[in-house]
């Protein structure tokens, strides 16, 4: 049998997902996943570097706002010719 593109994806979004659904119980899908301490900390340190790359980053920003605004002050106090 020859699907379609359209009708292959039409599928796989729509009929697919729901007879996964009904062929699965709920209770089958129950497990516990543990991550190692190693990875946690990992995931936290990662987590960390982000923030700590967002506030450099905004801080940058800052400066270069400070200095456009200390510039046109700057300019504006020069006397006219």
């Amino acid at each position: 049998m020859y699907l379609c593109g359209t009708c292959l994806r039409t599928y796989s979004a729509h009929i697919l997902p729901r007879k996964l659904t009904t062929m699965c119980a709920p209770s089958s899908w129950q497990t516990h996943l543990a991550f190692s301490p190693q990875y946690a900390g990992a995931v936290e340190a990662k987590q960390v570097a982000q923030q700590e790359a967002e506030t450099a980053k905004y801080l940058v920003e800052k400066a270069l706002e400070e200095k456009k605004s200390i510039v046109i002050s700057a300019q504006v106090s020069l006397p006219q010719p």
